[in-house]
């Protein structure tokens, strides 16, 4: 699902340092699709950072949590 219906029908953001992706934020019109950080980069801000880039740039902004 993710490659056939996600990610072509999606804008994604990256979250780069030194040369290298940490994290990515993927956005299906105004809801979030996907917030990915990678785990030894958890709690240092970078998926806060890409919401706050989102915000920026929209008024209404929607999320849905999985456990």
């Amino acid at each position: 699902m993710m490659k056939d219906h996600f990610i072509p029908g999606s804008e994604t953001w990256v979250y780069e340092e030194d040369a290298s992706v940490k994290g990515s934020i993927g956005m299906e019109k105004n809801e979030i699709g996907g917030l990915f950080v990678l785990s030894h980069y958890h709690y240092k801000g970078i998926g806060q950072k890409l919401v706050q880039i989102i915000l920026a740039q929209l008024e209404d902004l929607e999320v849905e949590v999985f456990n």
